[in-house]
C-alpha cells in the first residue's frame, strides 16, 4: 500500500506542477511558438489536455496493481469500459467540435475514468480511494493556488512575452512550488536524493 502510494506521490510531484504551468500559460506558449492566427484553437486544446494529463498520469501505475492480482478479466473489463467511453466521446465530437470534444473527454477522465480505474482495483488490495487522494492532495493544493496566482498576474500585468520571460516565470513558479511544498513538510530535494541513491 505505502509503496504504491509513494510511487503515485512521486509522479504527482512532477506531473501536476508541470501540467498546471502549461495549462496556466497555454495562451502564452501558443503566442510564442506558433502562429496564433493559424493555431487559434491550440491554446484551448493545450489547456484542457494538460488537465486531462494530470489524471491520466496518476492512473499510469495502475497496471502494476492489476498484474499483481493476476486478474486479467478485471483489467480487460476496465480497459473495454475506458476505450468505449473514449471512442463514444470522439465519435460524438465529430459532430460537435474539437474543443468541445476535448472538454467532454477531460470531464469524463476527472469524474468517471480516474475514480473508476482506481476504485475497482483498490478493492482487491483493501486500499482507500480517499487515502489515495489525501496522499496527492498537497501537490494539487499548492499547484491550484499557484496556477490562480500566476494566471492573475498574467491577466493584470501587461508583460511582453518572449521565450526568456516565459522561462523566467517558469523559474519563479518552480521556486514557489518547492518552497510551498517544503512548508507543507515535503522536501523535494530530499525526495530526489533518496530516489537517486536507491
Amino acid at each position: 500500500k505505502e509503496y504504491y502510494f509513494e510511487t503515485v506521490f512521486y509522479i504527482s510531484l512532477v506531473t501536476i506542477p508541470l501540467m498546471v504551468f502549461i495549462a496556466s500559460y497555454s495562451n502564452v506558449i501558443v503566442n510564442i511558438f506558433f502562429d496564433k492566427q493559424k493555431w487559434f484553437l491550440l491554446d484551448q486544446i493545450i489547456l484542457f489536455l494538460s488537465i486531462t494529463g494530470i489524471f491520466q498520469s496518476l492512473c499510469s501505475p495502475l497496471g502494476y496493481l492489476y498484474r499483481l492480482t493476476d486478474n486479467t478479466k478485471k483489467l480487460f473489463y476496465v480497459t473495454c469500459i475506458v476505450t468505449s467511453i473514449t471512442g463514444l466521446i470522439f465519435f460524438l465530437g465529430v459532430k460537435v467540435g474539437l474543443v468541445e470534444t476535448i472538454i467532454v473527454y477531460m470531464i469524463s477522465n476527472v469524474l468517471f475514468i480516474f475514480p473508476l480505474s482506481n476504485i475497482i482495483i483498490f478493492r482487491d488490495f483493501d486500499l482507500s480511494f480517499f487515502d489515495f487522494l489525501k496522499k496527492i492532495s498537497h501537490p494539487f493544493i499548492v499547484c491550484f493556488v499557484l496556477g490562480i496566482v500566476m494566471s492573475t498576474i498574467q491577466y493584470y500585468f501587461n508583460i511582453d512575452w518572449t521565450i526568456y520571460s516565459l522561462l523566467s516565470v517558469c523559474i519563479i513558479y518552480t521556486y514557489l512550488y518547492i518552497i510551498s511544498m517544503s512548508y507543507l513538510g515535503t522536501s523535494i530535494f530530499k525526495i530526489f536524493n533518496s530516489i537517486i541513491k536507491s
